[in-house]
């Protein structure tokens, strides 16, 4: 019984460690991302990105259909 207990902590310790690694790659890859597109380098400039969305039209949103309720 404890063997059991003990192959589950190894799985989850298993488990830990590929999501590091996993994080690890994803945070290389973003940062590499960044320094790419950043405008010193000739990049993308995102200060449009920071202005906020003042509105939406009515007639961009569609309605929801209408259901029967079967009571």
């Amino acid at each position: 019984m404890a063997s059991g207990l003990f192959v589950i902590l190894d799985d989850i310790a298993t488990l830990f460690d590929d999501v590091a690694a996993m994080s690890k790659l994803a945070t290389q890859k973003t940062t590499s991302l960044w320094h790419t597109l950043s405008p010193q380098k000739g990049g993308v400039s995102f200060s449009l990105l920071k202005s906020p969305i003042l509105s939406v039209a009515k007639a961009d949103q569609t309605p929801a259909p209408a259901r029967e309720c079967a009571v």
